[in-house]
């Protein structure tokens, strides 16, 4: 049974179509949703002691979800945190029955240099992952 459903949220535009399915999820289970948001250290050497700004790109990142969740009558609590995204998300994944989350399509040499947070997330998550892709 689906009650407690996080959705990872980066700010980007695809990852709206994760937040929209998280959203409808929740609806249509009434389970609670929570917006998880992770500032990424390791591209942002030096952030550690601007906390304001950080916060400021927590929030931005964040307005998407929690807007769309409370026009649709379905509230949304957020997580912060700072540090890399894969263990982050991991680690939090132990208190939810879901995980949604977006997905950018790289392919070939930009997924093996970047990686796939998605991917990681689905081969290791504590609980089983949706991932949204962008209709092309």
């Amino acid at each position: 049974m689906m009650q407690n459903i996080m959705v990872a949220v980066d700010g980007s535009d695809n990852n709206r179509i994760a937040v929209d399915y998280a959203v409808d999820l929740a609806k249509k289970y009434g389970a609670k949703l929570t917006a998880v948001t992770v500032f990424d250290s390791s591209k942002n050497e030096g952030m550690n002691y601007q906390k304001a700004y950080v916060q400021e790109i927590n929030e931005k990142n964040l307005s998407y979800a929690v807007n769309k969740s409370k026009d649709e009558g379905c509230p949304c609590s957020t997580i912060q945190t700072f540090g890399n995204p894969v263990q982050c998300l991991l680690e939090i994944s132990k208190d939810f029955d879901v995980i949604v989350c977006g997905n950018l399509g790289r392919s070939g040499f930009a997924r093996i240099l970047l990686g796939s947070v998605s991917e990681k997330l689905v081969r290791f998550a504590h609980c089983p992952v949706y991932v949204i892709r962008k209709k092309e």
